[in-house]
């Protein structure tokens, strides 16, 4: 299943509850960023598609922590709020799982067989975490104040964020000597 798409991310974000002083807590919008994504971010199919789909887990109660330790620093007016949103953004994503199971069936196959019999690594792209971390603070130092969450761009510029993501991803597939196995190495790979 691949993310939510944009009019979710908008219907759900007007359904978080405010808290007692009238704002978003960071508990409530890492809870809503962790339930658009977890289990759903996907490689890009035309690139390479996993069977079974494989599990994302982005770390909300990093971003959580990082919000409420921001707010508490002695500069936190210093810090705008696009930057604290976007550094607990990231300090999430680079702690994120992403797993394939290994007999995982993968299209289109690069070597003979296009069944994985170890994956040696998927890693997040850091140079795609920047980029995303650099969408949402571009996006959200320029984005107009809005009266009404449904006309907030938060929901689209955190998507985007995650839709900058890139995997880097390596492992063997179960071909049998003397051939194989061949390695398989997906450099970049975008995600959905």
């Amino acid at each position: 299943m691949p993310i939510d798409p944009l009019p979710v991310w908008y219907n759900e974000y007007e359904k978080l509850p405010m808290d007692s002083t009238g704002l978003l807590s960071p508990k409530n919008l890492g809870k809503f960023i962790a339930d658009r994504v977890n289990n759903k971010l996907s490689t890009q199919p035309a690139v390479v598609a996993f069977t079974p789909v494989p599990l994302f887990t982005w770390q909300s109660s990093i971003f959580i922590s990082a919000i409420q330790l921001l707010s508490k620093t002695p500069s936190f007016e210093t810090v705008t709020p696009a930057i604290q949103i976007a550094s607990a953004w990231q300090a999430a994503t680079q702690a994120s799982t992403f797993i394939i199971q290994p007999g995982a069936n993968y299209t289109p196959p690069l070597p003979p067989t296009n069944s994985i019999a170890s994956v040696a690594q998927v890693i997040i792209n850091p140079a795609s975490i920047t980029i995303g971390y650099s969408i949402i603070v571009n996006g959200l130092s320029s984005a107009p104040m809005a009266l009404k969450r449904s006309q907030a761009a938060f929901p689209r510029i955190l998507r985007e964020a995650f839709m900058s993501i890139k995997l880097d991803i390596t492992g063997t597939d179960t071909s049998v000597p003397p051939a194989g196995p061949y390695p398989i190495l997906y450099p970049m790979t975008p995600v959905i």
